[in-house]
């Protein structure tokens, strides 16, 4: 039995890709079908499930048709949104990081000052102390800058085997 496309799309949607399918009808062209869009199906059960769809039209004897291709991405958007989690929760952590450095560079500037008081012995310990905790953030938040940046330009390897 023959049943419209439009049955494999939400009710809320048909309108607006009746419209889509006309402007597609004027100039065909194979594409990735909502470049960008995160595109949904439908199932008999009245469920839906996110897909990827592309378009060619094939142009025939007896007039033109276009071949859809609607593949199930679920589980690879399932995926996609783990690693986005997993990346906005690690540059959170880089953030926080980052803020206890600067943090702790107001420490170092709280010892300079108050070494200013102490007894000039005393002073120059604190001073050296407060040196090397200053070595130690800037080191720090050189490394934690070096990772961030390190893992947008090679981020991790993926495995698309199965």
């Amino acid at each position: 039995t023959s049943r419209p496309v439009e049955s494999l799309v939400p009710a809320d949607l048909q309108g607006a890709h009746r419209g889509h399918r006309a402007a597609y009808a004027e100039a065909p062209v194979a594409r990735p079908m909502g470049a960008g869009a995160r595109l949904v199906a439908l199932r008999k059960d009245g469920t839906t499930f996110p897909v990827e769809i592309s378009l060619i039209p094939v142009a025939t004897a007896t007039g033109h048709f276009t071949l859809t291709v609607i593949r199930d991405v679920t589980e690879a958007r399932r995926l996609a949104d783990l690693v986005r989690a997993a990346v906005t929760a690690k540059h959170a952590r880089l953030g926080q990081e980052l803020l206890d450095s600067i943090t702790s560079l107001c420490n170092v500037g709280l010892s300079l000052q108050a070494a200013s008081d102490l007894p000039r012995d005393v002073a120059g310990q604190a001073i050296a102390e407060a040196f090397g905790q200053l070595d130690d953030t800037i080191r720090e938040i050189g490394n934690n800058a070096f990772a961030a940046c390190s893992q947008e330009t090679h981020p991790a390897p993926r495995n698309d085997a199965g």
